[in-house]
């Protein structure tokens, strides 16, 4: 999984995701295609997809800077991306782990799994600095719009107001165990080990499509235990 960084100018963050392909722009499942020259903006919840999108014409827009006016959006694709590398932080303590053999393998693990950490780190941080843009926000839409409020003001307050205690919750939930996956998967590749011996991709490969889906809803439960505490997500 490639996990490249990439920043709109309101200081956005655009990544590669467990679940979803892209974030903060949009997201995209994975087995999504873009066509060559299309340029998407939408979210597509449904995987295995081919999106075509056709030729803009020039145009020429005002664009007022510190504005946000997409904010639950921003807000929601940027918690899923956090709660996806807890899955994926889990994944690795708890499946990856199996997979050691050696000093160099038992390395490579701690490597992966510290750079997830910072990627977590770096992800709250960004929305924490997003969440302090919104004060400046609201205050630009109001002064634009009679003090008139709209729902994406509503949604400015209610990120704002919800943000800290899902922060909390974040650092906090880091600080207890990983969630332990199912019995029934770890029988699995432990057989899968004594089948093909170290080999990761093969291992993971030859597990029952049951297996598999096993896998998946654990994995699942950890991120939607994250979104069930917040009516944003």
């Amino acid at each position: 999984m490639r996990l490249p960084f990439l920043y709109t100018p309101g200081f956005l963050l655009a990544v590669a995701f467990l679940i979803y392909a892209l974030l903060s722009s949009c997201r995209l499942p994975f087995g999504s295609v873009t066509s060559a020259g299309t340029i998407w903006r939408k979210d597509i919840e449904e995987p295995d997809r081919l999106m075509f999108g056709g030729g803009m014409r020039e145009t020429v827009l005002a664009r007022k800077e510190g504005v946000y006016s997409n904010v639950k959006r921003i807000y929601r694709n940027n918690c899923l991306y956090i709660e996806g590398l807890e899955g994926l932080m889990s994944w690795y303590f708890h499946i990856r782990s199996m997979f050691v053999s050696d000093f160099f393998s038992r390395q490579l693990l701690i490597g992966m799994m510290k750079v997830l950490e910072s990627a977590i780190d770096e992800r709250i941080n960004r929305l924490d600095d997003f969440v302090n843009r919104l004060g400046r926000s609201k205050e630009l839409i109001l002064s634009g719009n009679g003090g008139k409020i709209t729902p994406v003001i509503e949604e400015h307050d209610v990120v704002i107001q919800e943000w800290p205690s899902l922060r909390e919750n974040f650092e906090q939930r880091r600080k207890m165990s990983v969630p332990v996956p199912p019995e029934e998967l770890v029988i699995a590749i432990e057989k899968g080990l004594r089948e093909h011996g170290q080999d990761y991709i093969r291992v993971i490969q030859s597990l029952d499509a049951s297996i598999a889906d096993t896998g998946s809803k654990w994995l699942e439960s950890i991120i939607l235990s994250y979104s069930s505490e917040s009516p944003m997500l």
